[in-house]
């Protein structure tokens, strides 16, 4: 688990970097320096601004190209939409993607459970432990950037290279939702439970409760659009009753 003052200079980096987008520093288009000029310019290591930079790309003010280096795609990412309007918006759309998405995280963890090591295990639980802890911070961000750490390593300890790259497309696509989500309190508990049934099982090397705490968990991922969508559906409805009276 970090210490709080690991955190701190995290955040103080990554919140440094999206200052300079927002003051044109770093314009959208503009590639940001290289690693090592990052590193120097901070005075931090590599795992520290690696997370920095997972932080300002959850965020979407940047996306990081394989073997290009990371982008500027956005100055301002704040929009008046609320949160239950992007899920009504979008809830068909998120249905599809989500059947796909369910295979492919069943197939990560049946091949995790047979090929996983007590060190994988330590890392995922570090991730788990991670993740409580920005939920106790209300850390909508770094939920989401956890979150993702959290299944990108479930996909590494399958020991498929294909499945390993197409989490990473997932993961990619999965951005936009995991921080509209996680910017409603309760969906974060709703992940944090079979996260936690899903490291068990892979200690037991239990194939059955594996594939269940995956299919739960998408089946509850599924259940948040779908009372997000209907909140915001409540909501424009109250709106034109008010405007009638």
């Amino acid at each position: 688990m970090k210490k709080e003052r690991e955190i701190n200079v995290i955040d103080n980096v990554a919140g440094e970097l999206i200052q300079r987008i927002k003051d044109g520093v770093y314009s959208i288009g503009d590639k940001l320096p290289t690693e090592k000029e990052l590193c120097q310019m901070f005075e931090v290591s590599r795992s520290t601004l690696r997370e920095a930079i997972s932080i300002v790309r959850a965020k979407g003010y940047i996306e990081t190209r394989h073997g290009s280096g990371s982008y500027v795609i956005a100055a301002n990412v704040e929009t008046k939409e609320s949160v239950e309007e992007w899920f009504a918006l979008r809830k068909s759309q998120l249905n599809d993607f989500f059947e796909v998405r369910c295979t492919v995280e069943v197939m990560n963890i049946r091949y995790a459970i047979m090929r996983r090591t007590d060190e994988d295990i330590e890392r995922i639980k570090q991730i788990h432990n991670a993740f409580e802890n920005a939920i106790m911070r209300g850390d909508a961000e770094k939920m989401s950037v956890l979150d993702e750490k959290f299944h990108m390593e479930l996909a590494r300890v399958s020991g498929n290279s294909l499945l390993i790259e197409m989490n990473r497309i997932i993961a990619k696509a999965l951005r936009p939702y995991r921080r509209k989500s996680f910017g409603i309190s309760e969906n974060a508990i709703h992940a944090l439970v079979p996260h936690g049934k899903i490291i068990q099982a892979l200690e037991e090397r239990d194939l059955g409760a594996g594939v269940q705490a995956v299919e739960e968990h998408i089946d509850g991922s599924l259940a948040d659009i779908a009372a997000a969508a209907e909140k915001s559906g409540d909501e424009r409805e109250s709106s034109e009753v008010d405007v009638t009276k």
